[in-house]
């Protein structure tokens, strides 16, 4: 009893301590990362709180906030009627608002990274633990993976970013430890990494289209019918949670401000910008200028899709420069406008996904973490003074966040890493092992991922640096000398094979 305590606490000892080891790059940075959408989510939480308690914090600077003039009546008084004073954006999702907003309420910007930090290592610990099948025996290599992913890796620095990127690479190791270990995980191992991926998939649509893909692939290869049924019952349960929960946000929003909320035109954005949309665009709307909101910025496309989307210059902006009609409009043909254009040049638009998927995959970057000069000038615009004084003091803001050695760190790890895995494979010859599985499914996910965000969105650096760490911690797992670090038992293949 006493040594299992004694084994308890040293586990616990090693989370605090790795918790602490990845909040390095903001210590560097002299506080945590903010990105350009870092303060929509926090300000979509805050107007909820606003709304329901009346409760006003710095980061309620944006709204218009109206309250009865009825002393009489306590109902009337208590009320808000709050209004954004720019239209409400989809896509920032208010449930990782509130994750990172209650503890910025309570002990400011670091305690949503610490929050961060300690999911994030609590989370890569059990699951580990799951691929581990001699317990007793992890703590040692526990220790070793973590300093490693806090030293090598873009882990860090995501953790320290006030965005859910960090909780991408998250769901693809939950969901990856769920598909290997399912036959022998108990059920309440099984429900904390359920429940943790519902969640996440609530943080982020690509978060939870990366829950979709990963879950349909591993219910196609289950062994059994009754192992698919039980596996696409859980998932189905995981995506239907982020599905709700995105739908009822935007119904909350509707009801609360009688108007619903503004889905920004990514597609529209990426097919003018990768080619084939503007096609397609100047032979409609030659024949009828009505036919495409977009006819009306004819003369701004093509631009970037960042541009498109967020730039207010009259030379390069689109989205922000129309009204509030105009942008509803816009949004609301965007599916339609992709199909479109999908009908109208296939080839074109295959082509230039292939293409932006490839490009996605050798995007190795670390530029957010060095703030661009439009960040920097408007730090006092988007942020409240408090916040705004301390990220123009950061090393970011000053573009001095040293970031090359990682980011060559990361690029020769990633490349073994590759090497490594397909060395392992050619050994082993066998891919109904847990530890090539594993590997499977993480390579799947990195190459769903590229295609995914490249192909849709445009390829970033930042898709892909947020969850390429994993391809270290699959060489780790995958390793023939897995069973030696781990003990003298070995893994859970080996004891079988053995058995």
């Amino acid at each position: 009893m006493l040594a299992h305590k004694d084994k308890r606490f040293s586990r616990l000892a090693i989370l605090i301590v790795a918790t602490a080891l990845m909040l390095w790059p903001a210590l560097v940075n002299k506080g945590p990362f903010w990105f350009f959408d870092s303060s929509s989510y926090i300000r979509v939480a805050d107007a909820a709180v606003v709304y329901v308690t009346g409760y006003q914090s710095g980061w309620s600077d944006r709204l218009e906030v109206a309250r009865g003039q009825d002393v009489a009546d306590s109902a009337a008084k208590d009320a808000a009627k709050v209004e954004p004073t720019r239209p409400v954006l989809l896509g920032r999702s208010i449930y990782y608002g509130f994750l990172i907003f209650l503890p910025i309420l309570a002990f400011g910007p670091w305690g949503a990274i610490v929050l961060q930090a300690f999911i994030s290592v609590a989370l890569i610990a059990f699951c580990l633990s799951l691929m581990n099948a001699r317990r007793e025996h992890g703590a040692g290599l526990l220790a070793v993976v973590l300093c490693f992913l806090a030293l090598a890796t873009p882990l860090p620095f995501y953790v320290c970013l006030l965005m859910p990127d960090v909780f991408a690479g998250l769901l693809i190791l939950i969901m990856v430890t769920l598909l290997v270990t399912w036959k022998r995980s108990s059920k309440w191992q099984k429900l904390v990494l359920l429940a943790s991926a519902a969640v996440m998939v609530t943080f982020h649509i690509t978060i939870l289209l990366m829950a979709i893909i990963i879950g349909a692939v591993g219910v196609l290869v289950s062994s059994t019918r009754w192992d698919m049924l039980q596996k696409a019952g859980s998932f189905l349960g995981v995506v239907s949670i982020g599905i709700l929960a995105n739908l009822a946000f935007s119904l909350a929003i509707e009801q609360a401000l009688k108007k619903p909320a503004i889905s920004p035109p990514f597609l529209s954005a990426r097919m003018t910008a990768a080619g084939p949309g503007m096609g397609f665009l100047k032979a409609s709307c030659a024949a009828d200028s009505q036919s495409w909101e977009l006819c009306s910025h004819l003369e701004n496309l093509p631009q970037e899709s960042d541009h498109f989307l967020w730039s207010r210059l009259p030379s390069r902006g689109v989205f922000q420069l129309a009204d509030e009609e105009g942008q509803r409009r816009m949004a609301g043909q965007d599916k339609a406008f992709f199909i479109e254009v999908l009908l109208h040049d296939p080839i074109g638009v295959i082509g230039v996904s292939a293409v932006a998927t490839l490009q996605q995959l050798v995007s190795f970057e670390f530029s957010i973490f060095n703030y661009a000069r439009k960040h920097v000038d408007q730090i006092h615009d988007r942020y409240p003074p408090d916040a705004a004084s301390v990220i123009s003091q950061s090393r970011a803001a000053h573009g001095e966040m040293p970031t090359t050695v990682t980011l060559w760190a990361v690029v020769v790890v990633s490349v073994l890493s590759l090497v490594l895995l397909l060395a392992f494979a050619l050994r082993d010859l066998n891919w109904r092992t847990e530890r090539m599985q594993f590997a499977g499914f993480v390579v799947m996910a990195l190459f769903a991922n590229a295609a995914m965000c490249g192909a849709l969105s445009g390829p970033h650096g930042r898709y892909q640096m947020r969850i390429i760490w994993l391809l270290p911690v699959s060489v780790l797992i995958a390793a023939p000398i897995y069973g030696p670090l781990l003990g003298r038992a070995g893994s859970h293949d080996e004891l079988r094979a053995r058995a």
